[in-house]
């Protein structure tokens, strides 16, 4: 399945893919090591390559490694150049023409230390946060290619899935045992916040949702990727005779309980939102995968299920969470206040944004409420990415999804199997992921971007597979 000299990298997916869902990989020592490990595999890749490659004859000895597949770089490539313009320094009289707000802030910096108005200054208002940020991008990039091309071939496309829904089970099992249990633990960290719902290993109920919303459409098209297409002709007596119906049988039953573990634990961490993106996920896996086939019963059983347990136990929590809606918006600091306070700030930063990764610096500018509390994020990816890097580097990311979105679904249109399943499956991922983003904000939580990153990764790899396949 795997030669020998890819060992190291696919050791080094797994163990990403296992340990930054721990805290959300949101402190600087998770966050950190995960790039350093990422870092290192893709130097690794392109060591196999140059061993590989034959100077002399300017061709690749064995055809094992080519040169890397690598879809969208230039999209890549010019975010990059954003963020690096970002960071360069400009004469004052520049910035003030292309950023006035920039050129402001920077103004009452100089001031207070007595500079030279004459000082050269970059657009980013904190240039250590836009090059932390710049580091997570490209690890996020590079975690994109190395699925791409570590990942494709029946077999071990069926190994990283069934590590992607393993694990996703193993979390969404934790974190349903911390809350019905009462231990209420992180790991070894106590916890002190969401006691009232399933966060895992998250310390956010909504990053802990929408961690498990990315694998749940993943799990889904594994497993119907796993049915055939006479399932219902085949009688339980044929099953127990055959060895190998038996154990398709036994795989199949597996994957369908994993995928009812993760819509409970979603269910449980009572977010609105990844409630919501449930049945978004079949809404949109009936219209995009299965259409009005008869074997959509399944999904059917499966809604059914999760209701019915969670109608048991916990749906008048999460009723009360939706009903709360309406007071929480009216609110003082409330999601919409905040929201209404970062378009004044997209306004004043509207053609290169504060600088990505200066959210938080900039935004207490415009608090109109609590001053005393500090806001990370925006509570709305699509908005923080707006006020960070501004039309410009949104119309980028914005191009970017169109193509990753049209691209996964000509994949899954060309209907070889389980690589056009495991597009369906990242397509509808990207998509629930999106939606939640407008009340959250999953991709500023490294796990969650480095998971959604190389699921699409995976997606997107399978356009190299042979129709035959």
């Amino acid at each position: 399945m795997f030669r020998k000299e890819e060992i190291p990298i696919i050791t080094g997916i797994v163990i990403l893919l296992s340990f930054t869902p721990i805290f959300g990989s949101v402190t600087k020592l998770y966050y950190v090591l995960m790039e350093l490990i990422i870092f290192a595999l893709v130097l690794y890749s392109f060591f196999l390559i140059l061993l590989d490659f034959d100077p002399y004859h300017n061709k690749y000895k064995n055809k094992k490694y080519s040169f890397p597949y690598l879809p969208f770089k230039w999209i890549f490539l010019t975010f990059l150049s954003l963020i690096i313009f970002q960071l360069i320094k400009f004469p004052f009289s520049f910035i003030e023409l292309i950023s006035p707000k920039a050129a402001e802030i920077y103004n009452k910096v100089i001031l207070f230390f007595d500079l030279n108005k004459g000082t050269w200054i970059p657009i980013s208002v904190h240039t250590y946060g836009t090059m932390v940020a710049f580091l997570k991008i490209i690890a996020y990039g590079f975690t994109f290619y190395l699925a791409c091309n570590f990942f494709r071939g029946r077999r071990r496309l069926n190994f990283i899935l069934w590590v992607i829904v393993l694990l996703g089970t193993i979390q969404a099992l934790y974190g349903l045992l911390e809350y019905f249990s009462g231990h209420q633990y992180i790991l070894w960290e106590k916890k002190h916040y969401g006691l009232d719902c399933a966060t895992g290993t998250f310390v956010n109920r909504n990053h802990f949702s929408g961690y498990l919303e990315m694998i749940l459409p993943i799990a889904l098209a594994f497993f119907y990727s796993k049915l055939h297409s006479n399932f219902k002709d085949i009688l339980i007596k044929d099953i127990i005779r055959d060895h190998e119906l038996s154990e398709h049988f036994f795989k199949i039953s597996i994957s369908f309980f994993f995928m009812i573990l993760m819509g409970l634990a979603i269910f449980f961490s009572y977010s609105r939102s990844g409630v919501i993106t449930i049945f978004l996920t079949f809404i949109l896996f009936f219209l995009i995968g299965l259409g009005l086939k008869r074997s959509s019963w399944l999904i059917l059983i499966f809604i059914g299920l999760l209701v019915l347990w969670g109608a048991q136990i916990g749906l008048k929590t999460l009723i009360e969470r939706f009903i709360a809606i309406g007071d929480e918006i009216t609110a003082n600091g409330s999601r919409l206040t905040q929201w209404k306070d970062t378009v004044k700030m997209i306004k004043d930063f509207i053609l290169f944004g504060s600088g990505l990764g200066t959210y938080k610096d900039v935004f207490p500018i415009y608090q109109s409420f609590a001053p005393r509390i500090q806001f990370d994020h925006a509570h709305n990816d699509i908005l923080q990415f707006l006020a960070e890097t501004g039309i410009v580097g949104f119309s980028i990311l914005s191009y970017g999804a169109i193509k990753i979105i049209t691209s996964l679904y000509k994949i899954w249109k060309k209907r070889t199997g389980l690589p056009s399943w495991t597009a369906l499956g990242s397509l509808i991922s990207f998509i629930v992921v999106i939606f939640h983003s407008l009340t959250d904000f999953n991709m500023q939580i490294p796990s969650n971007a480095f998971l959604l990153s190389f699921i699409l990764g995976i997606g997107i790899g399978q356009k190299k597979v042979d129709k035959r396949y």
